[in-house]
């Protein structure tokens, strides 16, 4: 690793600091080796964390594929058969950003069912959103039943545009903190 891909790892990790929580590691031990392949999808924030996470995925000679939609949710995604076709680029691992529309932690393990069904045997990690609320609370109770990690974006204090919405550096201090949890 040069100095410059260092420096942007440490910076962008460094950039949204955990509010008192220190970030437990996706799995044990290294997940993402060189020459693995990554595929982060998902809605308007997944687009945001894309650019940065994939210069540190280019850094450690990861492969990093994203695609997103701005007002996708895990029901928009499992429509048709957008994620097969993504699976077609062989991912090592799929991280999701994406909320759900239902408030009931029952249907969602259900939708999570069919998520690990298409996503074969890839391990998928989960993202969850930065603001509350009764879905985001019922996906994070779903996620664990699955066996899905999550890393809870909550705890992060992620910097914002006057409009409320994460800036550039709210974007790449989140990419870091995503990385070093799926690290």
């Amino acid at each position: 690793m040069s100095t410059l891909e260092a420096k942007r790892d440490w910076v962008y990790r460094g950039l949204a600091h955990p509010a008192n929580v220190i970030l437990a590691s996706a799995a044990r031990g290294q997940r993402l080796k060189p020459g693995n392949k990554l595929l982060l999808i998902g809605n308007e924030h997944a687009g945001g964390i894309g650019p940065f996470l994939g210069k540190l995925a280019v850094d450690a000679k990861v492969n990093c594929r994203f695609e997103w939609d701005r007002t996708a949710t895990l029901e928009s995604w499992l429509s048709g058969d957008r994620v097969g076709s993504l699976l077609k680029h062989h991912p090592n691992l799929i991280v999701v950003v994406l909320g759900t529309r239902s408030s009931d932690p029952s249907e969602i393990s259900s939708r999570l069912a069919d998520v690990l069904r298409v996503t074969r045997h890839v391990p998928v990690c989960w993202v969850l959103p930065l603001e509350g609320g009764s879905q985001r609370d019922a996906l994070s109770l779903a996620l664990p039943a699955a066996d899905i990690p999550a890393l809870h974006s909550e705890a992060l204090e992620v910097h914002r545009s006057q409009t409320g919405a994460p800036s550039a550096r709210g974007y790449a201090g989140w990419a870091g903190a995503v990385w070093a949890w799926i690290r």
